[in-house]
């Protein structure tokens, strides 16, 4: 019982902060509160008033929140410190808990208001104390929190020793759930230093703890983070699998913090799988438990501003490119008014490249050039390579080469020290551009030869995943067969045991001997049918890649199913064509084997660029190429995906030409036709079967290739009207232009700006 001149002291220091807080509509129970304090001689209400003010301070005044609590610390501290006063063992017990709690509490706080380094002294504060009073809950709390901020300062051996301590704690005291947390946590230490070797296997160790000490929350939580690393390597199917089981964990806990965070990674795969409505779905699911304002939910509150930056995304590749900046400058809106700074330089970067499209350059400059001073404030590694890579792109759209270099380089070694294959493969390419515009060839030829082999190196990562993925659904349809086929057996012993028990003893011999005789046979019969059926499953499954390489999959399970294909008509699809420039004059140069080894060239990487784009290779005859973008399924960015085909196909020519003329090889010009319009699309013959398009749009698409020029894009104006608004693109009229058989035409060449 004690009213002492140090909380007199103290009430003096803080009438500021209570002046400040008049303002506040809590400010009555602050008032009541005070009143207290000042008029108790109860030490236990006088400590449990200033936690009170402290909590109804938190969200309006954090630094006021925090000195109440400071004051709560030192009037507990003098208490144990004055002589004068006897106490009891239950009395110091408890003003030792109020010191624990007071400097867990301020750590806590200034750990929700991202001040870091001023949380850490008072948490480990909390973790002394709470240890010297066996308070597990609260040392464990601590723990928890002194992770985010070692993790977030990027401290990673301060990390790594901290949960080290804490594993040991939580054997210490046998428990299981905190031994798999704290092994969860210095797996993500590991992962965000990209060890992910490391990081795999502390995962995998705090999954196997959470497993045998059955903790749903805890399972799912280190499934998902498999699932994370499975992303950052691109393993898009294993990823997908992780993330399915934790999803399924967290729907069945009623866990939505959980369920938010799974769907945005979900979306996030679709994304880079160009899925982009399935990544929208996903979306909607954590934008719909954000919008509901789910108190339980706080994890979607700080996470909500990349939420809107992957929406953006999805729309972007979608061509919707308003509502993607729409979304973007939302999310920047949500982050500056939350003060919320960790997502800006991701939605920064993002609209700085929509601007950048648009040619924005000094819009798209300035938000590149935030987003570099706050990745490097923050310590972002990853926005760091990208900011200094969009830099490098916008000073090379001003034809600025020697600052493009130097953005470019500095992006480059970034992207080297994250083992970003992508990173690496983009800002080759930008350097490879910058260089041949300016006129370094031998650079040029270093770079380009750079990013070939990142580009190679992806797609035989994804050529390897689609093998694996295949495998997998081969393992799993094997498996169910497996199963099925041990029940039937299991079902037939079952019956054979009930049928030999009700035979007569005498003719036990006799039926054992039939048995045997029978089991052989049906043996001898299971083999030849099983050998029978791979054989055919081998045969059919080469019919089928066939079919699948002469018809689109639609078509071709058409035809499986009901024996032929219905022509189908389509109010709007677009025709590309081309052919290379000077092809017969070449062709009387070389013999046959030679000239398709050359055409054969060209032509791989054109298939390649169709399925990329989701544009339909109809056919080749001779050194003509002839596309459909918009069937069989018809596809309202037919358009665009035939453009941004076109243009790859121009990069790929140029390049193949570069390496060619490096080694005295013989190569080929270009030229393309594009043509917007109506057209029927169905299979031709019976024996040698071909899929085809006609109408006079296909008619109409030949005559505009035919009349291009070498190393141009040659439009119609029906395409040019689809695709005028895109501004990333180059468009110069033509004018009227006769097109043999179909009178004079509107033509544009189209170039990528």
């Amino acid at each position: 019982m004690i009213i002492t001149k140090i909380k007199y002291l103290i009430l003096l220091l803080t009438v500021p902060i209570i002046i400040q807080g008049q303002q506040y509509a809590n400010q009555s129970k602050i008032d009541s509160l005070l009143y207290l304090i000042d008029n108790t001689d109860n030490d236990s209400t006088l400590l449990s008033s200033y936690n009170s003010i402290s909590d109804l301070l938190i969200n309006e005044d954090h630094e006021a929140s925090i000195n109440y609590l400071q004051n709560l610390i030192e009037i507990c501290e003098q208490l144990l410190l004055n002589k004068e006063t006897v106490r009891t063992e239950k009395q110091t017990k408890y003003y030792n808990r109020q010191i624990a709690w007071g400097n867990f509490r301020i750590g806590q706080i200034l750990n929700y208001y991202l001040e870091y380094d001023r949380s850490i002294p008072f948490i480990e504060n909390a973790i002394r104390k709470g240890k010297e009073l066996k308070w597990e809950d609260l040392v464990f709390d601590s723990y928890d929190v002194m992770h985010f901020n070692f993790y977030s300062l990027n401290e990673y051996e301060n990390g790594i020793r901290l949960n080290d301590d804490y594993y040991d704690y939580a054997i210490e005291h046998n428990n299981k759930m905190h031994q798999s947390t704290s092994l969860y946590y210095k797996g993500w230490v590991y992962f965000e230093q990209r060890l992910n070797n490391e990081a795999r296997l502390y995962f995998e160790k705090s999954l196997q703890l959470a497993e045998e000490a059955n903790i749903p929350e805890r399972i799912a939580r280190s499934e998902d983070a498999l699932g994370s690393i499975l992303l950052e390597e691109g393993n898009h199917f294993e990823a997908i699998k992780y993330f399915m089981r934790s999803l399924n964990t967290y729907e069945k806990i009623g866990d939505i913090a959980g369920i938010a965070y799974v769907n945005v990674c979900l979306a996030n795969i679709y994304i880079d799988q160009r899925e982009y409505d399935k990544s929208l779905k996903h979306l909607d699911v954590a934008i719909t438990i954000k919008e509901d304002n789910n108190p339980d939910y706080e994890l979607i509150d700080n996470d909500y501003e990349y939420v809107l930056t992957s929406q953006a995304s999805a729309y972007s590749g979608k061509g919707d490119l308003q509502m993607a900046k729409n979304l973007l400058l939302k999310a920047i809106k949500s982050s500056l008014i939350k003060g919320n700074n960790v997502p800006l330089a991701e939605s920064w970067i993002a609209l700085g490249d929509l601007y950048l499209q648009e040619a924005k350059i000094d819009s798209a400059k300035l938000l590149f050039t935030k987003a570099l001073n706050l990745s490097k404030e923050l310590n972002f590694k990853d926005y760091l390579a990208e900011s200094l890579s969009g830099l490098g792109r916008t000073c090379l759209q001003q034809k600025k080469y020697d600052c493009a270099e130097n953005y470019l380089l500095r992006a480059k070694r970034r992207y080297e020290e994250l083992k970003s294959l992508n990173g690496q493969k983009d800002v080759n390419h930008a350097l490879y551009q910058c260089y041949e515009q300016n006129g370094n060839s031998k650079k040029a030829l270093t770079t380009y030869k750079s990013y070939i082999g990142f580009r190679d190196s992806l797609s035989r990562e994804e050529n390897e995943r689609e093998v694996i993925k295949q495998e997998y659904s081969y393992q799993y349809d094997k498996k169910a067969f497996a199963d099925s086929l041990y029940f039937a057996q299991e079902q037939k012993e079952i019956a054979t045991q009930l049928s030999v028990q009700k035979q007569r003893s005498w003719f036990l011999f006799a039926g054992l001997g039939l048995t045997v005789l029978f089991g052989g046979f049906i043996f001898n019969r299971y083999k030849v049918t099983q050998n029978q059926k791979r054989i055919i499953e081998i045969e059919r499954d080469k019919s089928d890649k066939l079919l699948l390489n002469i018809l689109p999959r639609e078509t071709a399970e058409e035809l499986k199913s009901d024996g032929k294909v219905t022509a189908k008509s389509y109010e709007e699809a677009t025709v590309l064509f081309s052919d290379f420039v000077d092809f017969t004059k070449l062709s009387s140069q070389h013999s046959p084997h030679e000239l398709v080894s050359l055409i054969d060239e060209y032509f791989t990487a054109f298939d390649k660029i169709m399925i990329k784009h989701s544009v339909e290779k109809i056919k080749t005859v001779g050194d003509a190429y002839m596309a459909v973008s918009g069937i069989p399924n018809p596809n309202p960015n037919h358009a665009y995906n035939c453009m941004n085909a076109a243009f790859e196909m121009m990069d790929a020519v140029k390049s193949i030409n570069m390496i060619k003329k490096e080694q005295s090889l013989p190569y080929f010009d270009m030229r393309i036709g594009i043509h917007s319009g109506p057209l029927t699309s169905g299979v031709v013959g019976e024996n040698k079967f071909q899929y085809d398009v006609w109408g006079d749009s296909v008619n109409i698409a030949s005559r505009i290739e035919s009349t291009s020029e070498r190393n141009k894009i040659n439009i119609s104006q029906s395409f040019y009207d689809l695709i005028e608004q895109h501004k990333e693109i180059k468009i110069t009229p033509r004018g009227p232009i006769n097109a043999k058989g179909k009178g004079v035409i509107n033509m544009y060449f189209l170039e990528h700006c």
